[in-house]
């Protein structure tokens, strides 16, 4: 048995898309070019009734001034993957801000920044992506001053 069919055996239990994980796009410096099919664990929130995790989110909404709400996500990654060779390639995360996730939930796609690696072991490697969605008021306000 080679590394390949190693990594391949381990992936297929810690990422089993039969039980908690799914199938996510990763694009590499948010080009979507280079984007690329991986099997990775979404946690939506850290902390139960929560969209925040460690103060990277902000959960709340001023209805009366509009205001960008980011909910935040921990998804656990394999630090290897094959690739569509067949290699076995690490799966090199960037916290640079520039790499992009897609995730899809009832049929939409949502798009993810990443923002930083929050820990990591031979296996599995978490990290902390935020989605970025506009709010706007149901009303014009104007400019005060």
């Amino acid at each position: 048995m080679n590394l390949r069919d190693v990594i391949a055996e381990a992936n297929g239990v810690f990422f089993d898309t039969d039980g908690f994980a799914e199938t996510v796009e990763y694009w590499p410096g948010g080009i979507q070019a280079d984007a690329f099919e991986v099997d990775a664990i979404v946690d939506w929130s850290d902390e139960e009734g929560s969209n925040q995790v460690r103060g990277d989110g902000r959960g709340s909404l001023n209805a009366d001034k509009g205001r960008v709400v980011r909910s935040s996500a921990v998804i656990d990654f394999p630090v290897h993957r094959i690739d569509d060779a067949g290699n076995c390639v690490p799966l090199v995360i960037s916290s640079s801000g520039k790499d992009r996730v897609i995730v899809t939930e009832n049929d939409q796609a949502i798009k993810l920044n990443v923002k930083r690696i929050i820990g990591h072991d031979a296996a599995v490697q978490s990290v902390l992506c935020t989605r970025q969605k506009e709010h706007q008021a149901s009303h014009s306000v104007g400019r005060r001053g």
